[in-house]
């Protein structure tokens, strides 16, 4: 993953990459949390630098945080959400989702056409596990390495 990030192979990337590349690898900080982890770090961090940053411990937000947030759009204290609101939510909220994606979301936490959905069915439902809260760095570059070097050898 490094590697797509630097692309001119100058051993380091830019701060916006860096956040964006490790929200990729499945870190989900606030932008004020990334601002307060990344105060340290110069305008372009380094390879090392992100593996000293990839190497401490990851929690994500809990379960909990999810279903106060959630709960933080039900003006009305009904304990549910409607298509209309959580729809806003994952288009104008955070990383921004296009309809593709929020239709693809609204699926998966199975939410009617029409109606409403209790704020608890949302919360599980859009609780996936987060794809790895200590990634291995070394063991990720290896297998895309292999596959950049299988894709050499199938060009030959």
């Amino acid at each position: 993953m490094w590697e797509l990030f630097d692309t001119n192979a100058a051993n380091s990337i830019s701060k916006t990459e860096f956040i964006k590349l490790t929200r990729v690898l499945g870190r989900r900080y606030t932008d004020e949390q990334f601002a307060e982890k990344t105060k340290q770090l110069q305008a372009h961090v380094s390879y090392d630098d992100f593996l000293i940053f990839m190497r401490k411990p990851y929690t994500g937000p809990s379960k909990d945080d999810l279903l106060n947030a959630l709960k933080a759009f039900d003006g009305k204290e009904t304990g549910e959400l409607t298509l209309s609101q959580l729809s806003s939510i994952l288009t104008t909220m955070g990383e921004h989702m296009v309809d593709v994606d929020t239709n693809t979301v609204l699926e998966a936490v199975g939410f009617p056409t029409t109606g409403k959905l209790p704020i608890e069915v949302v919360a599980k439902g859009l609780d996936p596990p987060v794809p790895s809260a200590k990634p291995n760095i070394e063991q990720l570059m290896q297998v895309i390495m292999k596959e950049e070097i299988a894709k050499m050898g199938d060009i030959k």
